[in-house]
């Protein structure tokens, strides 16, 4: 039984590799994907450890292959396919980039404020001038909120669809020349407390327990049987 453990741990290590090296991905690339560390990578190709089913699934889908395919034993196949036919190394985005080119696009919008607050300002208009750059709040959540959808979290959405709500409330509030217009504020508190709920009832939950690793979880199982077996011999 260990040794088949053995063969099937160390078969994977050799699939989780060769499917890496096919996609073009280093070690660091895909512990991002996965959400995890580049040690745990690591350590799951040298077979000193067995990722658990939920990051083996998930190292499928970024392969485009099943969960059969990376437990059986087919890594010199894929290493001969991926040495006579090298597969085209796909584009890779880090998180580093992401936040790179959201940045810009947002700098851009305060371009667009600035140039327009500048038009104004050479125009002999100044009233309000400065509301330019208030406006751009709003628009810079749009875009923000267009980057968290693609790239990014469910958190990242909820920040940035809270900045949202909160700059338009804000834009309300400096331009709408009305009694209590302080109550703009207060009505957003519920809007804000919907964006928190409708966030946690999405696939990825705000607040979720990063997943044990398949070694961790049966070694801390062995440790509970030890502890009851000690127990019980303590009682007898």
């Amino acid at each position: 039984m260990d040794n088949q453990n053995e063969i099937l741990k160390n078969t994977i290590a050799k699939n989780l590799s060769a499917y890496r090296k096919k996609a073009g991905l280093t070690q660091s690339q895909l512990a991002e994907l996965l959400n995890y560390s580049d040690k745990a990578v690591s350590k799951w190709e040298r077979g000193d450890g067995v990722p658990d089913i939920f990051v083996l699934k998930k190292a499928a889908e970024i392969f485009g292959v099943s969960v059969e395919r990376l437990i059986s034993d087919e890594s010199e196949q894929v290493l001969e396919q991926s040495e006579e036919q090298p597969a085209e190394k796909q584009p890779y985005l880090t998180r580093n980039r992401k936040i790179i080119i959201s940045a810009i696009s947002v700098l851009a919008v305060w371009m667009i404020a600035t140039l327009v607050f500048s038009a104004m300002e050479m125009k002999g208009i100044e009233k309000n001038n400065w509301l330019a750059f208030i406006y751009a709040i709003p628009v810079s959540m749009v875009v923000a909120i267009c980057f968290s959808g693609i790239w990014g979290r469910a958190a990242d959405i909820m920040f940035t669809v809270s900045g949202l709500v909160w700059s338009l409330a804000l834009s309300a509030f400096l331009s709408v020349k009305i009694s209590n217009r302080w109550l703009i504020f207060i009505i957003m508190i519920p809007v804000q407390a919907i964006i928190v709920l409708s966030c946690n009832l999405g696939k990825k939950p705000l607040f979720r327990k990063k997943p044990k690793l398949a070694d961790e979880t049966s070694s801390a199982e062995e440790e509970n049987t030890n502890s009851k077996n000690n127990m019980r011999g303590e009682n007898l």
